[in-house]
C-alpha cells in the first residue's frame, strides 16, 4: 500500500524519525488531511479487537464468514470492542466527506470514494455482527441490505477504475455470494 511505502520509506531514510504518518501521507499521497487521517483511521480498525483474526482483518472475516462474529464473542469479543470499532468507521466517513483531493491527484477522488466505500462495507461488519450475536445494531436489516446492495454496484466501479474487465463477472460473483449467501 502507499501509505506503507511511505511510513517505510522515513524510516528507512532516518530510522530515529518519529513519522508522523498523517503529515507523510498528506505530503506525498493525498495532499489531503483529512484523505490522510481517513486512510489511517482504516487500516487501524482492527487494533479494536481482542481477540483478533491473525492474517486476516477481523471485521473483514466477520463480513466474508458468517459465524465468526459468534467464535470471536466466545473468546472474548464484546459489544463495546464493535462500538469502537464504530466509533472510527463515523471518524472515516467524516474525514472522507471533508476531503478536498487537488485536481492533480491523479487517483485522489477514487481513492475517497475505495476508502469511503470500505467504511460502508465496516459498517456492514458491525451490524452483522451486532445482528448474529443478539447485540442493539448500528443499522436494522433493511439500512444494512440496502447498504450492501449499494457497496455491490460500487464494486463494478471501481473494479473497472483499478483493473481490466477480465475477472470483473467472477470476482463480484463471488463478493456477492459472500455477503449475500442467501442470493
Amino acid at each position: 500500500s502507499w501509505p506503507g511505502f511511505v511510513y517505510a520509506a522515513v524510516k528507512s531514510w532516518n530510522p530515529a524519525h518519529a513519522v508522523d504518518l498523517t503529515d507523510a501521507i498528506t505530503a506525498t499521497i493525498t495532499h489531503d488531511m483529512h484523505l490522510a487521517r481517513a486512510t489511517i483511521h482504516i487500516g487501524r480498525l482492527d487494533r479494536h479487537f481482542t481477540p483478533s483474526v491473525p492474517g486476516a482483518g477481523t471485521l473483514a472475516s466477520m463480513l466474508a464468514r458468517p459465524g465468526t462474529a459468534r467464535q470471536l464473542a466466545e473468546h472474548g469479543l464484546t459489544q463495546s470492542m464493535l462500538e469502537a470499532a464504530w466509533a472510527d468507521v463515523i471518524k472515516v466517513r467524516n474525514e472522507c466527506a471533508n476531503a478536498i483531493v487537488p485536481w492533480r491527484i491523479r487517483d485522489g477522488e477514487l481513492w475517497q470514494r475505495e476508502i469511503s466505500a470500505t467504511a460502508d462495507w465496516m459498517h456492514v461488519a458491525i451490524a452483522r455482527a451486532q445482528h448474529e450475536l443478539g447485540w442493539p445494531p448500528v443499522c436494522t436489516e433493511a439500512e444494512m441490505s440496502t447498504l450492501t446492495t449499494t457497496l455491490l454496484n460500487e464494486y463494478r466501479t471501481h473494479w473497472l477504475a483499478r483493473n481490466r474487465l477480465g475477472g470483473m463477472h467472477d470476482s463480484h460473483a463471488k463478493l456477492t455470494s459472500m455477503v449475500l449467501p442467501d442470493s
